[in-house]
């Protein structure tokens, strides 16, 4: 991630600390409930900045 951030510093990158792949789904062992809450939260609202009535 570090060589991404080190290319890209204009970008936001998160990483979600214990969260595996997959993190977003409940059908998944690795679902993780909090982590999806605040990645959806961020996904929205980048599509609404970005998209705003578009993205509806």
């Amino acid at each position: 991630m570090s060589i991404i951030r080190a290319a890209h510093p204009e970008i936001e990158i998160y990483v979600y600390d214990g969260a595996g792949h997959g993190f977003g789904c409940s059908q998944r062992a690795s679902f993780d409930p909090e982590a999806y809450k605040l990645a959806q939260k961020r996904s929205l609202a980048f599509l609404e900045e970005h998209l705003g009535a578009h993205a509806r």
